[in-house]
């Protein structure tokens, strides 16, 4: 795994990160929500 100084910070940080989220929630992530298990397991 390749590692890089974050800022000036002095602190490694992998060069690959993998960002999740929740699905559901109201207003704009309303149709989030209404994702199927299928589609859910493609995203991730």
């Amino acid at each position: 795994m390749k590692y890089r100084t974050l800022g000036d910070t002095g602190v490694l940080v992998s060069e690959l990160c993998f960002g999740t989220m929740g699905f559901g929630g109201t207003d704009m992530w309303a149709n989030v929500g209404k994702t199927q298990q299928d589609e859910a397991d493609r995203l991730v």
